[in-house]
């Protein structure tokens, strides 16, 4: 765990989760309870993690407001909290992002043809390297590039050409909605792929997915959709309870494998 503590560089965190073989939590917030419910189980592990403030459930000004939050809570507190942009698909998102001060932000080109991917990806790591921030770059599907045919080679030669083109500071593989019962894969590109590797859905690979993309080799988990279903439904008094029992939870199980 790194010394100091507050507001730090994604890299730092997830490049030292890399090293000692364990992951950091990212986790969607929404308002202030969400962010503080997030940092205090941090606080109370003693574990680093990143908030993530996600590009497609925002209007600008929303997500502003919202990242000016995370921000100033991760300055007070106790662990290591980097505040992330996730799924930005346009440079001015990230831009306001950067402008802010987020510790990494992500640029999603993984809807797009690779090489147009690439091209708009390295854009967005220069301007985030120009603002000594991070990036995090996807190529989408993770059973997708491990099938000959895709582009025409392996996945693992599609994984390292994206990185060595766009310099990215760690990469996004997403589980396929279908689900993934076969880790093999996910474990043949941790241990092949240098820098970090984010996992987005790992709740849908069988047996405690979280847990299993940790052992595997992931530095940094996502926890989006299980999170925004408690946040959003306040109506349920119960909520704020669970909430913090599931983060806590999922804390636990890929902090310590």
């Amino acid at each position: 765990m790194v010394n100091d503590m507050s507001l730090v560089e994604s890299k730092r965190i997830l490049t030292e989760a890399k090293s000692n073989s364990t992951s950091v939590g990212c986790f969607s917030v929404y308002d202030f309870d969400s962010i503080s419910e997030v940092i205090s189980a941090a606080e109370f592990l003693g574990v680093p993690l990143m908030l993530s403030v996600d590009s497609n459930d925002f209007t600008p000004k929303s997500l502003k407001a919202l990242g000016l939050q995370a921000i100033k809570s991760a300055e007070k507190s106790f662990v290591s909290v980097a505040v992330h942009l996730n799924h930005a698909k346009d440079i001015d998102a990230v831009l306001m992002a950067l402008d802010m001060g987020f510790s990494s932000v992500m640029y999603d080109g993984s809807n797009l043809p690779f090489y147009e991917n690439m091209k708009h990806t390295r854009k967005a790591a220069c301007l985030a390297h120009a603002s000594n921030s991070n990036i995090e770059g996807e190529l989408g599907d993770l059973t997708n590039l491990m099938v000959l045919g895709n582009y025409g080679y392996n996945g693992i030669d599609i994984a390292n050409e994206f990185i060595a083109k766009t310099n990215i500071d760690f990469l996004a593989l997403t589980i396929p909605k279908s689900g993934l019962k076969d880790v093999s894969v996910l474990s043949y590109m941790c241990k092949n792929i240098e820098i970090p590797i984010a996992i987005h859905g790992a709740s849908r690979i069988k047996e405690n997915g979280p847990k299993t993309a940790a052992k595997l080799g992931a530095s940094k988990i996502n926890f989006h959709s299980e999170i925004k279903k408690y946040i959003l439904n306040k109506k349920n008094s119960d909520n704020k309870y669970r909430l913090s029992e599931l983060i806590y939870k999922h804390l636990v199980s890929i902090s310590f494998v």
